[in-house]
Formats: C-alpha cells, sequence, structure tokens
C-alpha cells in the first residue's frame, strides 16, 4: 500500500516493479509522518492502514480595516496593530467560518476577500464528514445568531475550536483577545452594536449554496451565505449524500 495507490491502498504489480523501493518507502513515511519528525508512530501507522490521510489546516486572516488598523493604531492604542482580523479555517479543500451562521466556501474567494496573510496551524487525521458531524451536533448549538457577539463570541473563536478539534493546537491568545482590548476605546463601544449587527448576520443568495453544495459532493448546506458560501444549517441538510 502507499500514498499513490488509488485511494491510498495497495499498489499495482506494475508499479512496485518500475518504482525504487526507497522511494515508496520515503513516501509512505511522508504520507504516515503527522508531525515531520522523520519517524512514525504506532498510533500513526495504524490510522494510514484504517485509511486515515492527513490534511493540511491553514488559518486565513483577514484585516476587516484593510490596512487602516496599522497606520492608526499606534496613535489609538499605543502600540502596533497588524490587522483587525477576521479568520476562517482552511481544511478539505474549504474554508470554514462563522458570521452568524457557520459557512464554507472556496478557499481565499469568500465575501472578505483575499486573505491578508495565512497561518499552518498543522495536520489533521479526522474526515469531512465527522468535521460535519461535529459542526452540526456541537459548534451550531453554541455559534449562530442568537449569541454571535464581537467581543466573546465571533468568527475568531470558531476558528479556535475548530482549530483544538482538528489539530489539538489554538490561534494565538492576541487574536482573541483583541476585540476585548478594543472595547476599552470609546468609539469601539459606541461601534460594538453595529459590528454585531454586521458581522453576525452575514447572509446571500441561492447560487453561492448551490454552488458550495456542489462542491462538497452533495454535503452540507442549509443557511446560504455570501455570494459563492455554502452554510451548514439544520441537520438533516447537514447530513444528506453522505
Amino acid at each position: 500500500f502507499g500514498p499513490s495507490a488509488p485511494g491510498g491502498g495497495v499498489i499495482p504489480d506494475e508499479e512496485l516493479a518500475r518504482r525504487d523501493p526507497e522511494d515508496l518507502a520515503r513516501e509512505a513515511l511522508q504520507a504516515m509522518d503527522l508531525d515531520g519528525s522523520g519517524f512514525v508512530t504506532y498510533g500513526e501507522f495504524m490510522a494510514y492502514c484504517a485509511g486515515r490521510r492527513k490534511q493540511q489546516v491553514v488559518v486565513h486572516f483577514y484585516d476587516l480595516t484593510e490596512g487602516v488598523a496599522k497606520a492608526v493604531s499606534p496613535c489609538l492604542f499605543g502600540t502596533p496593530v497588524e490587522g483587525l482580523w477576521h479568520t476562517g479555517v482552511v481544511v478539505y479543500g474549504k474554508e470554514y467560518f462563522f458570521g452568524g451562521e457557520i459557512f464554507y466556501d472556496k478557499p481565499g474567494e469568500t465575501a472578505f476577500g483575499l486573505p491578508t496573510k495565512a497561518l499552518r496551524i498543522g495536520v489533521t487525521l479526522r474526515r469531512q464528514t465527522e468535521l460535519h458531524d461535529f459542526i452540526v451536533d456541537e459548534l451550531r448549538p453554541i455559534f449562530n445568531r442568537e449569541v454571535y457577539d464581537i467581543v466573546y463570541r465571533n468568527c475568531n473563536h470558531f476558528s479556535d475550536t475548530l482549530c483544538l478539534w482538528l489539530t489539538g493546537k489554538r490561534l494565538s491568545t492576541e487574536v482573541l483577545k483583541q476585540p476585548e482590548s478594543l472595547m476599552n476605546l470609546p468609539m469601539a463601544q459606541f461601534m460594538r452594536p453595529l459590528l454585531n449587527r454586521w458581522l453576525g448576520n452575514i447572509d446571500g443568495g441561492d447560487e453561492g449554496g448551490h454552488e458550495a453544495d456542489e462542491a462538497a459532493g452533495g454535503g452540507p448546506r442549509g443557511a446560504g451565505g455570501q455570494r459563492g458560501s455554502g452554510g451548514i444549517g439544520w441537520r438533516g441538510q447537514a447530513r444528506q449524500g453522505r
């Protein structure tokens, strides 16, 4: 078996005959090695034999001020701020994010435009169907329009929870605590209800949801989303077509 075999299964005899055994062994080791240590644990080996394949997990960061925060932060906050962040988690070829509902879209093509930066968090052995179960059963009850709050339950808290479940790693405290720090400013207190209404009520048309549904192979679809976004809405819809 090996990473180049269809579905990661048994390699055909013809390929075995023409491939260098050392190259095959190196490919298999790389596919099984989760932390890049050059060694494979028993758990990693068994996960590979069970058909689990590692998936990269990346966080996209979007500066909601489009560079303004970086320019004015020394005057307003007394310290440089790289950006005011919205985040989305990229895995399985989709970008998952929270904006009142939980959405997914093509990476880097969400309503927030191009990401300002991307941070590789790690890898996961979980399957996409397991992720959708987790979102429906565990995340949607605590991440929805009714509870959205720009300070205490925003997109970054969602990304942090998702990264922790996927990889065991979290977003930085600086990102998670940033809105709380900003609330010390009188203007931020005034803007808080407006920001909640804007960032906690992302919505869009049917065309975007349909596009995301097709890309997921008939998977999650529900609340709709921004242009090109698919919402993971209700249990029945989120689990259809698996």
